[in-house]
């Protein structure tokens, strides 16, 4: 997984259950202000993912989103 630790305070907190990815990203972007850029073709057949944590470091809160999806990220400036 690629990924690059810029977002030093933004923090989230997310309890959904078989949610589609699209929407977690959509409340991660909601959030933090971020703008969440992602590939519909890529993401569409993922199916329902699952979170549940508080407070947790952005680049954390990713990282326990996509676990197991072979999917990567990139966090720079504001732009994920």
């Amino acid at each position: 997984m690629q990924t690059s630790i810029a977002a030093y305070s933004q923090r989230i907190t997310l309890n959904v259950r078989n949610i589609p990815l699209e929407t977690v990203l959509d409340n991660i972007q909601s959030q933090t202000g971020y703008l969440v850029l992602y590939n519909n073709e890529l993401i569409k057949n993922v199916g329902k993912v699952q979170a549940n944590f508080r407070n947790l470091e952005l680049n954390a809160a990713i990282q326990a989103i996509l676990q197991g999806l072979r999917l990567t990220y990139l966090i720079k400036g504001k732009t994920i």
